[in-house]
């Protein structure tokens, strides 16, 4: 499990909370933990939004196979659960994901207005600034 995004349906960015515990050192029961205690304080409808249960098959010493549930998560749930992380690797997360938003902030105040359309260069610039930070917590 070398890479934390992978693509899903529609080439939507997703994770799972079983890369999630893997990347930032933590046990997948405290991440499910995690993920449980941030969908009880949102509405279930907004909870959906960024995360969705699902399980994979575990093969068995007795041959018989045991399920266990993974949760998936769309860059948006994993940011919301990633700012409540703590430790060096989440430090690290979190001054990549600011240092990513000063660029983009920079990047609108030194254009002269806001486009009354979308701006195609400025679009490109948000999405290169979103894969670096992709690709930097990739490599954590």
């Amino acid at each position: 499990m070398n890479n934390l995004v992978f693509k899903g349906q529609n080439n939507q960015a997703l994770t799972n909370s079983l890369l999630v515990a893997e990347k930032f050192g933590k046990e997948h029961s405290d991440v499910l933990k995690a993920i449980d205690a941030l969908c009880c304080k949102m509405a279930e409808n907004q909870c959906k939004g960024y995360f969705s249960d699902t399980s994979i098959e575990i093969p068995q010493p007795n041959g018989g196979i045991r399920h266990s549930r993974v949760v998936v998560m769309n860059r948006d749930g994993f940011t919301l659960l990633a700012m409540g992380f703590t430790g060096q690797k989440a430090l690290q997360f979190k001054l990549d994901y600011i240092d990513a938003f000063n660029k983009m902030e920079q990047t609108i105040r030194n254009t002269r207005s806001l486009p009354s359309s979308v701006d195609t260069s400025m679009l490109k610039q948000l999405v290169e600034a979103t894969q670096t930070m992709a690709a930097q917590i990739s490599r954590m």
